[in-house]
């Protein structure tokens, strides 16, 4: 009797599989057991597309950049092409569309960069350069004006109703209301700002602190490192202090009679003066020999799946655990007690903007409110690794592939890996993720 009813129920459990074949065809069933394996959909190759593959499986695995696409759509309330395009693929990769089956064929996103008059031909192409042209056409695209008119189009120029032209009565010389400045609202995670420092090594002047955009930072291999190389070793080397001759000091010109002996030579240094969302580093590794033949560099760099920051952000000349020490302030005079006859003016240009406080009248509120919100302010810097890129081959062809970590199944990120190479994804682990020689690393803030 047993033995009967393990007979039907098999029959059975036999025709389900078999109606779902017929009705829904294989693809659906593979679908369906790569979902229950944590797995999600590869992208199809239509003719050396592998670049664009591996950004789009990165770009899935930072959830920032989806909610930001999908932020941006609900605020337009319309279907624009890239950004439309993208979301939806991104929760295909992400398994949120259940009436995709199989792979995805992403031929839909290129053809909208090539109508926004980018050039991408049929041959390989690089990874990295593509993430920056997508990040600035989804910028461009979702800005809240187009861009500034062209002097050759004169029926733009002579438009009279617009909703990118000002209405506060300002004119053109053809009579016509000026344009907006494009303005976008809700930047892409991955925007950043870098500062930049001039330091007088004659008298100690520090130059204004100047800001930056980055969307990318692109660190280069040292030529010669008798240590082993780090994501950390390459972030110092990015962010050391240069050289830099032939500089004109503001304090040294007023002190030194001799126009000529102004010139000076400073201390250039950089760090980063706001973190983004999600953090993309390049690795540089195409170099040039002397005979001028590039050639790729296969050095092993080490990174981890957790990393912190704070040690490479701007803290002006202080730091922010030791306020009770500050006794001057960046981007002017030191010691500015001593100097009661300009402070006014170079302390209100050496304040930091913290939360968009501008300094005021009142000197000594302007200090105090100031270090109380540098001793309130906690920079969020700990990130963890959501995808790697890396390049399979030499400088002249090659393959991208991406580690990207598993589909989010609730509120909290997956421990698990994946390998994707275009339509092929299999598992993988941390172990395996971290031995890869990276091109491209993608964090996100914890």
């Amino acid at each position: 009797m047993y033995c009967k009813n393990l007979t039907i129920l098999a029959g059975v459990t036999t025709a389900i599989a078999a109606g779902m074949f017929v009705l829904f065809g294989p693809e659906t069933v593979y679908r369906s057991r790569k979902k229950s394996r944590g797995l999600c959909p590869g992208l199809i190759n239509t003719g050396n597309t592998c670049f664009l593959n591996a950004i789009l499986q990165s770009f899935a695995a930072c959830h920032s950049v989806l909610k930001w696409l999908t932020k941006l759509l609900d605020r337009e309330k319309c279907s624009k092409s890239l950004t439309l395009s993208v979301a939806e693929t991104l929760r295909v990769l992400n398994n949120q569309c259940d009436d995709v089956d199989g792979s995805v064929c992403p031929t839909d996103i290129l053809e909208c960069l090539r109508h926004k008059q980018w050039i991408i031909t049929a041959d390989e192409q690089d990874s990295h350069e593509l993430f920056h042209v997508m990040t600035e056409s989804l910028e461009e695209e979702m800005s809240l004006y187009p861009g500034l008119v062209s002097l050759l189009d004169i029926n733009g120029l002579q438009m009279t109703t617009s909703d990118s032209q000002l209405n506060d009565g300002a004119i053109t010389k053809v009579k016509t209301a000026l344009h907006i400045l494009p303005k976008n609202t809700l930047p892409h995670p991955f925007r950043g700002l870098l500062a930049s420092q001039l330091q007088c090594k004659d008298c100690g002047f520090k130059f204004p602190v100047r800001h930056d955009n980055f969307d990318s930072l692109s660190l280069s291999i040292p030529s010669s490192c008798w240590k082993p190389l780090t994501l950390d070793r390459l972030l110092q080397h990015f962010i050391r202090s240069e050289t830099v001759h032939n500089v004109e000091c503001l304090k040294c010109s007023t002190e030194k009679a001799d126009i000529s002996s102004s010139r000076s030579t400073c201390l250039k240094k950089l760090t980063v003066a706001k973190l983004p969302q999600c953090l993309c580093f390049h690795i540089q590794r195409t170099v040039w020999l002397d005979n001028g033949i590039p050639t790729k560099k296969r050095d092993y760099v080490e990174f981890s799946e957790h990393m912190d920051m704070s040690s490479y952000i701007y803290k002006g000349n202080q730091s922010r655990t030791n306020l009770s020490k500050m006794y001057f302030l960046p981007g002017g005079q030191k010691d500015w007690k001593n100097s009661q006859s300009n402070s006014m003016v170079n302390l209100k240009l050496s304040l930091p903007l913290i939360n968009n406080i501008q300094p005021t009248d009142n000197l000594t509120t302007s200090v105090n409110v100031t270090l109380q919100e540098q001793a309130n302010y906690q920079i969020k810097c700990h990130y963890r690794l959501m995808a790697v890129i890396v390049h399979l081959g030499d400088i002249f062809s090659g393959h991208f592939v991406t580690y990207r970590r598993a589909v989010q199944s609730g509120p909290t990120v997956s421990s698990s890996w994946l390998y994707c190479s275009d339509e092929l994804v299999k598992t993988s682990t941390l172990t395996e993720v971290l031995d890869a020689n990276a091109y491209m690393l993608f964090y996100e803030k914890m």
